[in-house]
């Protein structure tokens, strides 16, 4: 019963212990407990220890046996088919909710067998009730286990199917509005993706024409500079559309060992003749987009050793998230740049370095693939230099169970 109780809703109670009771056992929730816990100790008690081993240790419960003297003062003699029974044990356990159960049980003072039989249809009865309540539980909870699925696939940047409509009413109907906004943000992205490619596209054809004229002009500073300006904006664009190519490619997510990611990404990086050092520990099963990851991470990777000479690399994992640490020796950044770095287009050269080879694409990029991925990115300030923290959700339900 104390596990039943714990289990099911607090609108069933009634009903459960309505079901349960009969003539010969009464379970009622009360406020207070039925026996004086003042009174007895768990020493002078074995049913009473044997009743809190059997409860994991989890519960108070106090088992009180009454004497005769007091049966014939607090038991109420009631007649039924011409048997009479009497008041014989009061339990008190206490639950999670902070009510107790207070079960008092009579004793048939003729016959035994009837209180045999009494077990053993209270027993039968119970075990359809809980049945019956897991039964109509499981059937609810089904819907909702898959609606939260969705939404934390949906999270990390996932595609999801529409989902089935099934379950009560309100259910179904939320079901369908999930759906419905699953669908949307999916049109939503889509569009902006494309637009975006577009219009790097077509700008492709003016920055063209703009650079064919400047050739035609004289060998001054001011024909030198055009060309530059035109240099940096077609790199601009063709930056622009790589992103949105990429945004656009539809990623399968599978499980990777991310240690091996990272320490794959760290080897080539070091054979090109940077700076890079992976600190493995142990492996680490994830679930994610396997190449947008790379490319984030091989981003703050060549910005860390790039910016402050070297990068070392090293993953913490908690039980709910990820951290992979990216740590260099450069100077650091102003408190305001901590987070502007991450804007579109901005370079920090003063506060880091002036011989950069990027356009400010990097940082966002990366940014960008972290959050599809339900994580987030955030840079901090050493004694020694820069960390850059990159944590992922480490989700058991995506990564362990439904949705790989």
């Amino acid at each position: 019963m104390v596990r039943l109780l714990e289990d099911t809703p607090p609108a069933l109670h009634e009903r459960i212990l309505k079901a349960t009771s009969n003539a010969w056992v009464k379970f009622q929730l009360a406020e207070q407990s039925a026996v004086d816990t003042n009174v007895f100790e768990y020493a002078d008690n074995p049913l009473q220890r044997h009743l809190v081993e059997l409860l994991e240790n989890k519960a108070q419960a106090w088992v009180e046996l009454l004497s005769d003297a007091k049966k014939h003062e607090e038991s109420k003699q009631v007649y039924r088919n011409k048997r009479r029974r009497s008041l014989s044990w009061i339990v008190a356990i206490s639950l999670s909710s902070g009510q107790w159960l207070n079960v008092k049980i009579y004793r048939y003072s003729r016959t035994k067998s009837l209180v045999s039989s009494s077990l053993i249809s209270s027993l039968l009865m119970a075990i359809a009730v809980t049945a019956i309540v897991i039964f109509i539980l499981r059937r609810i909870t089904h819907p909702l286990v898959a609606l939260r699925v969705a939404a934390e696939k949906l999270g990390r940047g996932e595609n999801t199917p529409p989902l089935p409509e099934t379950g009560p009413a309100d259910i179904r109907q939320t079901t369908h509005a999930f759906n419905q906004m699953n669908e949307r943000l999916q049109r939503f992205i889509q569009d902006r993706t494309r637009l975006l490619a577009a219009i790097s596209h077509d700008l492709r054809t003016p920055i063209t024409i703009l650079r064919l004229r400047a050739e035609f002009l004289e060998e001054t500073e001011t024909r030198g500079k055009i060309l530059a300006t035109l240099d940096e904006m077609q790199a601009m664009t063709e930056a622009a559309l790589a992103f949105a190519r990429d945004a656009a490619t539809e990623e399968e997510t599978r499980r990777v060992d991310l240690s091996a990611l990272v320490a794959s990404l760290c080897d080539d990086l070091a054979d090109m003749g940077q700076e890079v050092q992976f600190i493995e520990e142990q492996k680490h099963p994830y679930a994610c987009r396997p190449l947008s990851l790379k490319r984030a991470l091989r981003n703050l990777i060549e910005n860390a050793e790039r910016y402050g000479k070297r990068a070392r690399v090293s993953i913490e994992a908690s039980e709910t998230e990820l951290h992979i640490n990216i740590d260099d020796e450069g100077p650091g950044l102003q408190g305001n740049d901590l987070e502007r770095v991450f804007e579109p287009f901005v370079r920090l050269e003063s506060s880091r370095n002036r011989e950069t080879g990027g356009i400010g694409l990097g940082m966002s990029i990366a940014r960008s693939i972290v959050r599809g991925h339900g994580g987030e990115i955030v840079l901090k300030n050493r004694v020694e230099g820069l960390r850059v923290i990159v944590t992922l959700p480490f989700l058991g339900i995506i990564n362990h169970g439904v949705g790989v």
